[in-house]
């Protein structure tokens, strides 16, 4: 029952957290922040990702972010994570809650490095979309919306911020909302 309300949750947000698209000025010319870190160790030093950050600390995924594997995070900023009912985001952080956590963040997180130029790219090579495996068995659908890049096919979907941050083991992405579960 609470995971259903959970996925709602998420969902309606998403929707409604989207509306707040950058525009052409907001898009930076660089193309990522080189941290020279880890992702796990890069997420600490990432202003406004403390709440991802902790969340990633609860879910125990921490070590797995701290090894050779890679992996591109498209992670939600402390803004899109205090549009989430409290209680919502108390059950997240609980012991209780953490299968849905680590639910959650498989939607977040793609395997391999997904650099900057590269999504760019490939977003201009293949019409403006295209979709990446996530950890959840499903795909992350990206599309170029003029200057901006979108998650899912919604108008309102989750805005990528830019540049993004490079780590040594991948790619941090900050998102303005929550990836419902069904991306």
């Amino acid at each position: 029952m609470m995971r259903t309300r959970l996925f709602a949750a998420v969902a309606a947000i998403a929707l409604l957290s989207g509306t707040s698209a950058c525009n052409e000025a907001d898009v930076p010319e660089t193309s990522s922040v080189e941290t020279g870190q880890s992702i796990s160790g890069s997420l600490g030093d990432i202003e406004g990702m403390e709440t991802a950050n902790d969340l990633i600390k609860r879910a125990g995924l921490e070590q797995m972010l701290e090894g050779e594997a890679a992996y591109t995070l498209f992670l939600p900023n402390d803004q899109a994570f205090a549009k989430l009912p409290e209680a919502e985001l108390d059950w997240l952080r609980s012991e209780e809650g953490r299968p849905d956590l680590i639910a959650l963040l498989r939607h977040h997180m793609v395997p391999g490095t997904v650099a900057q130029s590269d999504l760019e790219t490939t977003l201009s090579e293949s019409g403006g979309t295209v979709d990446l495996a996530n950890l959840a068995n499903s795909t992350l659908p990206l599309r170029r919306d003029g200057s901006t890049i979108v998650i899912g096919d919604d108008a309102a979907g989750p805005v990528v911020s830019l540049p993004a941050h490079s780590a040594s083991n991948g790619m941090v992405y900050e998102i303005s909302a929550l990836i419902p579960p069904e991306s």
